[in-house]
C-alpha cells in the first residue's frame, strides 16, 4: 500500500494486483477477495457474490466459449495496448490465486482470462492461459478427458513454438496436473518431473509455479 503513494492509476492497479495476487497464494480468502472486488471492478469484471451465482454465470460463460473457440491471432507485446495487457495480468493473478481457494468463483474469472488472452493475441500470455485451463477442466473430472487431451496437445505445441522456459516448464507441468486430476500417475509424474526441471533450471520469479507442481508430485507417488 505504501508503494501505491503518488503512483499513477495505472501503477496502483499494478500494486494492487501484486499485493492480491500474493494474498490469495498465501491461502488468505477473505481478504483476498476483497481486494479482488476492487481490482477486477477497476477493469470491468464483476466476481460473483456466491456459489451459486457463480454456476450460473459459469455455464453461460461455457457456452459462449464453445461458439468463439480457443484460436487466437498473434500480436507482439508493442502492438498491444498496455492497458489490454494489464487486464489479462489481473485475470490471470485472480483466477491463479482462486484456483484451490474457490474453484467455482475461479472458473468464472478463468473465463475472463482465457478470452481476454486470446483477444489480446500476445503468446506468452495466451499459452498461460490455455495452460492454466487444463487444470480447470481436470477439476470437473474425467467427463472432459477428451478435452483435456486435445488442449493439452496444442499447449504443449504453442509453449514449444514460443520457447520461453517458463512457458514451457508450466504447460508440461499443467499438462501433468491434467493428468493426475485424470487419475494417470505415471503420466503425471513424468510430465511435472519435467516441467518442475525447466522451471528450476531456467525459470524466474516461478516458486509459487513450483510449490503448487512439487505438491502434486508427491501426492502422485501415493
Amino acid at each position: 500500500e505504501a508503494a501505491a503513494a503518488g503512483a499513477d492509476a495505472a501503477e496502483a492497479l499494478e500494486f494492487d494486483r501484486l499485493r492480491l495476487e500474493q494474498l490469495l497464494r498465501r491461502g488468505k480468502l477473505d481478504e483476498g477477495l476483497v481486494l479482488a472486488h476492487k481490482v477486477l471492478s477497476a477493469i470491468g469484471v464483476d466476481l460473483p457474490d456466491s456459489h451459486a451465482s457463480a454456476v450460473r454465470k459459469f455455464l453461460s460463460q461455457r457456452l459462449r466459449l464453445r461458439w468463439r473457440g480457443l484460436e487466437y491471432r498473434e500480436r507482439r507485446p508493442d502492438q498491444i495496448p498496455p492497458a489490454e495487457l494489464q487486464r489479462v495480468d489481473i485475470l490471470f493473478s485472480v483466477s491463479s490465486g482462486l484456483s484451490f481457494l474457490d474453484t467455482m468463483r475461479g472458473k468464472v474469472i478463468q473465463h475472463h482470462f482465457l478470452c481476454a488472452a486470446l483477444d489480446a493475441g500476445e503468446p506468452r500470455r495466451a499459452c498461460n492461459a490455455l495452460s492454466q485451463e487444463i487444470g480447470y477442466l481436470g477439476a470437473g473430472g474425467i467427463k472432459n478427458q477428451k478435452r483435456i487431451d486435445a488442449l493439452s496437445k496444442r499447449v504443449r505445441e504453442v509453449a514449444e513454438r514460443i520457447g520461453h522456459p517458463y512457458e514451457v516448464g508450466l504447460a508440461v507441468a499443467t499438462i501433468g496436473l491434467g493428468s493426475f486430476l485424470l487419475g494417470r500417475w505415471r503420466d503425471a509424474r513424468e510430465s511435472m518431473q519435467h516441467g518442475l526441471k525447466v522451471m528450476r533450471d531456467h525459470g524466474q520469479g516461478v516458486r509459487w509455479e513450483l510449490d503448487v507442481t512439487e505438491l502434486f508430485l508427491m501426492s502422485s507417488l501415493f
